[in-house]
């Protein structure tokens, strides 16, 4: 058996996927509860969790690539697994922050998003160029 190309990157997908189908759940079962099959229905905790759920669509995606690029091209496994972890932990700190609605837990949640997405274009760029 050939050893993975990819280690580290798959253990974030892996807990971000479970996080990814939380906020889905938590879709379908707003939409039970209010009756809504399309769209959001005017429903504002169905309107909320839309939009935390496409949040984490609209960077998770961007984020996972970068760091399996970054892999694929040879970066360390300890920077792999910083940058995993925040992106890990910003994805569900934001996700809490918008739930509670506390707003201070989602700033810190989309920096820690935001440094994922710069750091890992900084490793790959380094990885890829520079090593």
């Amino acid at each position: 058996m050939s050893t993975p190309l990819l280690t580290v990157t798959p253990l974030y997908a892996t807990g971000l996927t479970v996080l990814f189908l939380i906020l889905t759940f938590n879709i379908i079962k707003l939409r039970n509860k209010h009756r809504v099959a399309l769209l959001d229905g005017g429903v504002p905790d169905l309107q909320r969790a839309i939009r935390i759920h496409a949040n984490f669509i609209e960077y998770v995606p961007l984020c996972l690539i970068l760091l399996a690029f970054a892999e694929l091209n040879g970066a360390a496994s300890l920077y792999l697994h910083i940058l995993g972890s925040i992106l890990l932990l910003g994805r569900i700190l934001h996700a809490l922050s918008l739930h509670t609605r506390v707003l201070k837990m989602r700033v810190v949640a989309m920096m820690l998003t935001f440094a994922c997405l710069v750091f890992s274009l900084i490793l790959l760029i380094t990885s890829s160029f520079i090593l």
